[in-house]
C-alpha cells in the first residue's frame, strides 16, 4: 500500500499542496497503481480531490526532465569522484578503478 512509502504520513494530515503532490510523487515512484493512489489520498487527507494533486506531481515528472544536460554531467562528475573517494578510503580499489573508468568516460 503506498502509505508506506513515506517514513511518516501522520504529519501531512494538514499539509500543503506541495508537500502532497510531493508524497503523491513518492508513491507513484515506488510503483503504486493509479486506485492505490487515490486510496491513499482519500486515507491521508480526507475530503482532498485526489485528481487534481496527481496530476501536478505527474507533471513534475515532465519539468524534471527539462534539465540542463551540462548540469546533470557535472553533478555525475562530481558524485562520481565522491564515490572515488569513498572507496579508496575503505579499500575497495575494484571500485575506485570503475569510477576512475567513468570520470575518464564523462571527461570525454
Amino acid at each position: 500500500m503506498p502509505q508506506d512509502a513515506s517514513n511518516d504520513v501522520s504529519s501531512l494530515t494538514n499539509c500543503s499542496d506541495g508537500q502532497a503532490v510531493e508524497q503523491i510523487a513518492k508513491w507513484v515512484l515506488t510503483g503504486a497503481r493509479e486506485a492505490d493512489v487515490l486510496e491513499a489520498v482519500a486515507a491521508t487527507w480526507p475530503g482532498r480531490d485526489a485528481r487534481p494533486l496527481i496530476a501536478e506531481a505527474l507533471a513534475s515528472f515532465s519539468a524534471s526532465g527539462l534539465v540542463d544536460r551540462a548540469m546533470v554531467r557535472g553533478f555525475a562528475f562530481e558524485a562520481t569522484k565522491d564515490l572515488y573517494r569513498q572507496m579508496r578510503e575503505i579499500g575497495d580499489f575494484a571500485g575506485a578503478l570503475r569510477a576512475l573508468k567513468q570520470l575518464v568516460d564523462l571527461a570525454a
